[in-house]
């Protein structure tokens, strides 16, 4: 762990996507100082682009277009596989419409520090877990494609 308390590994990508407010760029400061590397995305248009490029680990999304990021992520099941995290209102409705929408998770503004990076640490571990467990699983089923071949051939 690291002096703030939490360890992201370099190669970690977080996509901010929405409006360029004082809150959406003091997020990305904070995730550029705990060492994440971080784009900004202020729209739609070039979205569904940059998310394949970058493979990002956790994309967070803005109230403001959030919605029209989430249809257009919808078709692409690369990037909807990437956890998305809303930052909402205090509003229970705002939470409930983000989940409704395929939110993974919500922050409520106003964002604090350390609620946000513990939140990424969660979801970019089980994020690797799930990496890791999908690779286990395309390594077993490979073990036993052989195995079943080798069973045939000796019938």
């Amino acid at each position: 762990m690291s002096a703030r308390g939490f360890e992201f590994a370099p190669s970690m990508h977080v996509i901010v996507a929405g409006e360029p407010t004082a809150e959406t760029l003091a997020v990305a400061n904070t995730l550029r100082k705990s060492g994440l590397s971080c784009v900004c995305l202020p729209n739609c248009r070039t979205f569904i682009e940059h998310a394949r490029y970058l493979k990002p680990d956790v994309i967070l999304l803005d109230e403001g277009h959030a919605d029209e990021f989430l249809r257009k992520i919808g078709a692409h099941e690369d990037i909807r596989a990437v956890p998305m995290i809303r930052l909402v209102s205090p509003d229970a409705e705002s939470r409930a419409r983000a989940f409704a929408a395929g939110a993974l998770d919500c922050i409520v503004k106003p964002i604090l520090d350390k609620e946000l990076l513990a939140r990424l640490s969660a979801h970019l571990e089980l994020r690797a877990l799930r990496k890791r467990l999908d690779l286990g699983n395309m390594q077993f089923a490979t073990t036993l494609d052989a195995v079943e071949g080798i069973a045939s051939v000796s019938h």
